[in-house]
């Protein structure tokens, strides 16, 4: 248990000054769906990897909705191609949009 001096570390220009909140320890369990994506794959994933829920439901954890991206930055190419993709409205230009981007 802290005294209240060690608490206030310093009083400078009147300001009382108390110590920074300690850090989070991070969870040591990982994410289910994390879990459910390295059996799919069968190995650990990579710190660097994304898993994306495919119908964005976050609570779906079934292997065929998860989707594995080797970065985030692949992750955020991919949420780019949702959207230009959502925005065609015809299906022929939707057909050429997947075969440029895939």
């Amino acid at each position: 248990m802290s005294t209240m001096a060690e608490r206030i570390r310093k009083i400078k220009l009147g300001y009382i000054k108390e110590p920074k909140p300690r850090k989070r320890v991070q969870c040591p369990l990982p994410a289910v769906y994390r879990t459910i994506m390295e059996k799919e794959i069968g190995r650990k994933l990579y710190p660097g990897e994304v898993v994306h829920h495919a119908d964005l439901n976050t609570r779906n954890n079934y292997p065929d909705n998860l989707l594995n991206f080797a970065s985030n930055a692949d992750h955020t190419k991919f949420h780019k191609m949702i959207r230009e993709f959502s925005v065609l409205k015809d299906d022929e230009e939707k057909v050429k949009y997947i075969r440029n981007n895939i």
